[in-house]
């Protein structure tokens, strides 16, 4: 490895060449578990919640309020939406020299 050719120690490798490395793909595995942890919060409250935005829309489905409804899922979708490019910024941030493949 050319890094322990230049006497580098096994701190500044990790520091300086494999963290930088790996950090893309870190933030990306976040966004796709911030993706996975939404819906999952939003399909326990459809199920079993007493409150909450899964529980509003299941209670206005019930109650035959489509628009009630229809105003849920986008509030769903925004706030989804939100996260993602929260998470865009934070890669941006984190990493700027990964051009992500989806900037938004």
């Amino acid at each position: 490895m050319i890094a322990r050719s230049y006497n580098a120690s096994r701190k500044q490798i990790l520091a300086q060449i494999y963290f930088p490395l790996v950090l893309p793909y870190l933030v990306t595995g976040m966004r796709i578990g911030l993706g996975v942890g939404w819906m999952s919060v939003i399909t326990a409250e459809l199920v079993g919640a007493q409150n909450g935005l899964g529980y509003m829309m299941q209670l206005n489905r019930v109650l035959l309020q489509t628009q009630n409804v229809m105003v849920g899922m986008v509030i769903v979708g925004l706030l989804g939406y939100a996260m993602n490019r929260m998470m865009l910024m934070i890669e941006r941030a984190v990493a700027p020299w990964r051009r992500s493949a989806n900037n938004m």
